[in-house]
């Protein structure tokens, strides 16, 4: 009886060990796939919006710090933290804003005459930073999804004006 005791207990041992590393398997293939969706979300985003605006005049990298309640002419540089894109409509000037604000990707579009507060941007997709740098006509931009994976970066190259 006492074998069969110990026999016992020995399968039902290595059954909770193979259901726990099953289960362990499975969470890392998840979480792997969600990076991945992430990180292919936000590229196909990104590179889209670029592919729509592709002028090189009117894609500008501004900062997104101190930029909360401003309006108006947008001062662009040659890196940080936020992508713009202009687009003109009947003669007004409307500016796409994509920057990360609270973990979140996110999009503002908004004529340039109304207030930008970057909480009020739509969300598109989590990640941790964003990071743009403009050298003539190529757009290259960084994003982490905060999972201690490498930043993925990419770029564009864009139409001269």
């Amino acid at each position: 009886m006492l074998i069969i005791l110990v026999l016992f207990g020995f399968f039902l041992t290595a059954s909770a060990l193979v259901t726990v590393s099953g289960a362990n398997v499975y969470k890392s293939v998840s979480d792997g796939m969600e990076y991945n969706s992430t990180l292919r979300s936000s590229y196909a985003y990104l590179a889209n919006r670029l592919r729509g605006n592709e002028s090189a005049g009117s894609v500008l990298v501004g900062q997104l710090e101190g930029s909360d309640g401003y309006f108006g002419e947008v001062v662009s540089g040659t890196e940080g933290d936020m992508l713009i894109l202009t687009d003109f409509y009947g003669g007004d000037r409307y500016y796409t804003r994509i920057y990360v604000y609270d973990g979140w990707l996110r999009e503002s579009f908004l004529w340039d005459m109304t207030e930008f507060h970057p909480q009020d941007g739509e969300k598109i997709t989590q990640v941790e930073s964003f990071y743009v740098w403009k050298e003539e006509n190529l757009i290259r931009y960084m994003f982490d999804c905060g999972d201690g994976s490498q930043p993925f970066v990419a770029g564009a190259c864009l139409r001269t004006d």
